[in-house]
């Protein structure tokens, strides 16, 4: 799925170093993530990415709206409009939803 910029939030480049890394970054990582997110949501992106090691090592993590979800996607082409894989990891300031497929479908509105 393609997004434009205002259709997505940057959120962390995960790195290509391995875990150990992104582990020792963690309190910087999110420190960063609570300023732009705040605290509640700041811990969720934390865990998905933690849970989910090898599907975001070395790209960048992006937060977009679904259905009035936050979800966790990874970008995949980071060229304008930026690609994100099919795969999203939807939640809230409560809880941390099971990974979701990513479905579009075309329409029009009649006015």
């Amino acid at each position: 799925m393609l997004l434009k910029d205002y259709q997505y939030e940057h959120a962390v480049d995960v790195p290509f170093e391995g875990w150990e890394k992104f582990d020792r970054e963690k309190d910087k990582i999110i420190e960063s993530l609570e300023y732009h997110f705040g605290k509640a949501k700041a811990e969720k992106i934390y865990k998905i990415i933690n849970a989910n090691w090898n599907s975001f090592e070395g790209h960048e993590a992006v937060v977009i709206k679904v259905e009035d979800y936050d979800c966790l996607a990874i970008v995949t082409d980071e060229f304008t409009p930026i690609e994100i894989s099919d795969f999203i990891y939807p939640f809230d300031n409560e809880t941390i939803y099971p990974m979701q497929m990513l479905e579009s479908k075309l329409y029009f509105k009649r006015y």
